[in-house]
């Protein structure tokens, strides 16, 4: 009994630092085992390649050390930060249950169209990118939930099609990309709840039966820093949304239809050449709503 005791009590003083470490990093718990090693050291991963599922290389240069990340066969988290590297090996695509990928600071150019073989992809976020276009084959990811990009500083960035092969998506973010056109296929796109448009030089919304007005279980839209000139009737589509943002753009009229949206919880319209008045007028047809203008 005092043996179970002392279990209890260690494993009760464990708990704590356990939680926190799921909290601050939860794709390496959410994924695969969690006790699995998380594995920091490329040379140690590389020696230990049979056993890793977990790969975390921040601020390791990995130029003279490329094609090590082929190595890893069972590989379902991977985590590159930093690593002087503007490509991936093509290897390294041969993991079909990798669940998380992440880059940010490597100056990668392009995605290889072999990214189609992560049939089991979750998450992928890019960060600080050079890529001028998704790969049109990256479609068939059809588990993938969450597809962030973030810094790319490409001229012009194409998505090849590939939105309408992501059934499986719920929260999509593009910030500080210049998208050549706005996504106007969103018909298959039955789950997405969450959409990110930040300072993509977009000045028009598609509208029709397979526009981004078109996923009803839309709760959160932020379409700001843009060059957007008015609002789409079409949006009213979008009865579960909760938040929307037209911050930093060029609305010059405020349409009252706006009102109809009865579940939009907050409105933000700050940085457009709105009239006061129709705000006013909004704010009174929408009582429960707060509007940021």
């Amino acid at each position: 009994m005092k043996f179970l005791k002392l279990v209890h009590i260690s494993l009760l003083a464990f708990l704590p630092f356990f939680a926190s470490a799921q909290e601050s990093e939860p794709e390496f718990y959410k994924y695969g085992f969690p006790q699995d090693e998380i594995y920091i050291d490329i040379n140690k991963a590389t020696k230990e390649s049979k056993k890793v599922t977990k790969l975390k290389l921040v601020n390791i240069d990995l130029s003279l050390n490329y094609n090590k990340l082929g190595r890893f066969r069972g590989l379902k988290v991977l985590k590159l930060q930093n690593n002087k590297i503007d490509s991936l090996p093509n290897k390294l695509f041969r993991n079909y249950g990798m669940k998380y990928f992440f880059s940010s600071g490597n100056k990668l150019k392009n995605l290889s169209s072999a990214v189609s073989n992560f049939g089991g992809l979750e998450v992928l976020k890019l960060q600080k990118t050079e890529l001028d276009s998704f790969p049109s084959s990256m479609s068939s990811l059809r588990f993938l939930s969450t597809l962030e990009i973030q810094s790319n500083i490409a001229d012009t960035f194409k998505l090849n099609g590939v939105i309408p092969g992501l059934i499986s998506l719920e929260n999509l973010l593009f910030y500080n990309v210049r998208l050549y056109n706005f996504p106007n296929d969103f018909s298959k796109n039955k789950k997405l709840k969450e959409a990110y448009f930040i300072n993509c030089r977009i000045s028009r919304i598609d509208t029709g039966s397979s526009s981004i007005y078109s996923c009803e279980k839309l709760e959160l839209l932020i379409l700001e820093n843009n060059m957007i000139k008015d609002i789409s009737i079409d949006i009213l589509q979008l009865k579960n949304l909760k938040m929307l943002s037209f911050k930093n753009n060029k609305i010059k009229v405020l349409p009252e239809y706006l009102s109809r949206l009865k579940n939009l919880e907050k409105l933000d319209l700050r940085g457009n050449p709105i009239p006061r008045h129709q705000v006013a007028v909004l704010r009174i047809l929408m009582p429960k709503c707060r509007i940021d203008y």
